[in-house]
């Protein structure tokens, strides 16, 4: 697959792409919906792939088009050093839910070049905003959104915990 990575960061790493209901997709922004930062953030490791032919419908992102649309959705880089970012938020609420560090591998002449990993999860601890979110219901809920909203299928998906929880 020959997707070359952005050294600015969003929304430029991945070109518009195909999808199998031949719809054009492009890279969502984070600019394209109001939304709010964490408040309370909580950090684990992860450890999940993702295969490389599922990388550029995870990093274009999700954009809600009506109030029946529960996410939304974007993506930072992979950078120069295939580091990206994948961000979750409540379209109502704009509350941010999650945020999952990726490595991307890249290379300067073919871009990305095999399958990447989930290596981080942040999720929003704040009750008042998230009710009884925990590490195990947020990769699960992360696992859900991958695969019902962006379309992308993981590898190890089942638990959505990947190898380490």
């Amino acid at each position: 697959m020959s997707t070359t990575p952005s050294s600015t960061g969003p929304p430029t790493a991945v070109a518009v792409q195909n999808l199998p209901n031949d719809k054009l997709v492009r890279r969502v922004g984070p600019t394209e919906w109001d939304h709010e930062p964490f408040v309370t953030p909580v950090t684990s490791p992860w450890d999940l792939d993702i295969p490389e032919s599922e990388i550029p419908k995870l990093l274009n992102g999700f954009r809600p088009q009506d109030m029946d649309d529960k996410w939304f959705v974007y993506a930072d880089g992979p950078d120069a050093a295939g580091d990206a970012s994948l961000h979750l938020f409540r379209s109502w609420t704009g509350f941010k839910v999650a945020e999952v560090k990726i490595k991307v591998p890249v290379d300067e002449e073919d871009g990305i070049n095999g399958d990447a990993r989930m290596i981080e999860i942040i999720w929003e601890a704040n009750n008042e905003r998230i009710r009884n979110q925990t590490e195990t219901s947020t990769k699960s809920m992360v696992v859900d959104v991958c695969k019902w909203v962006l379309g992308v299928h993981l590898l190890g998906e089942g638990s959505g915990e990947g190898r380490d929880t």
